[in-house]
């Protein structure tokens, strides 16, 4: 019996085994992020698979054990010098403030670090 893959896609039906198989995977781009401000770990990662032009959408908590910097645990979103990068799907950009997003952010720099390697 073999091991359930990590994701498929809808589309073309390539599988990736791990969360390391897919974002080596020259043929998919992270797109954006979804926040989710009630359950952060529910928020969205949109990755296209250039392969089949599909919109690929994980779990931000699919992605939480590359992050190890700190875990804050007050949301400052839209305040205490907030950039409100979490409001727009296709903001990247990483953010220094100390909110409880922040893991997200710096997830999302890892994930495009990746990529150009």
């Amino acid at each position: 019996m073999s091991e359930k893959p990590f994701k498929t896609c809808t589309t073309c039906f390539h599988k990736w085994q791990t969360v390391d198989e897919l974002l080596e995977d020259p043929s998919t781009v992270i797109l954006g992020y979804q926040a989710n401000f009630n359950q952060l770990e529910t928020g969205l990662f949109f990755f296209n698979h250039r392969q089949c032009g599909n919109t690929i959408s994980l779990f931000a908590d699919d992605f939480i054990h590359l992050h190890s910097g700190p875990v804050f645990t007050r949301n400052k979103t839209e305040k205490d010098g907030c950039p409100t990068y979490c409001l727009y799907k296709e903001e990247l950009d990483p953010c220094k403030n100390d909110c409880e997003c922040r893991w997200v952010r710096d997830v999302l720099q890892i994930i495009r670090d990746w990529e150009k390697k």
